[in-house]
């Protein structure tokens, strides 16, 4: 009886360590795998050429400038006109305030230096 014992006891625990070992080559396939398509991954990166649309050629950044001078000579022409909208305005507002017979119109209080 005790031959039985041992059989089984044997068998079961072969059983065991097959299992054991089958996990662990499972294990080692699963960070196999793992491991090769992290190194497609590195190579893929590896093999990406530089994109040319980030090289600017010389005359792209001198349009560039161009235009740029070309808005703020548009902004100063903008401000010196509306500077000499404002002063002829003023002047025009003035005129008015100092003729004679211009008492119905408002006036302007003035700071005297």
């Amino acid at each position: 009886m005790t031959a039985w014992i041992w059989i089984v006891a044997s068998a079961a625990l072969i059983a065991l360590l097959g299992y054991t070992a089958f996990r662990a080559v499972r294990g080692v396939i699963r960070i196999l795998l793992d491991l090769s398509d992290l190194a497609t991954t590195t190579a893929k990166l590896d093999n990406v050429q530089p994109t040319r649309e980030l090289e600017r050629p010389a005359t792209v950044v001198l349009a560039g400038r161009k235009v740029i001078s070309e808005r703020v000579q548009a902004n100063r022409d903008r401000t010196r006109e509306l500077r000499h909208t404002r002063r002829t305005a003023r002047l025009d507002r003035a005129r008015r305030l100092t003729r004679a017979g211009a008492a119905d119109l408002p006036t302007i209080p003035v700071r005297r230096r």
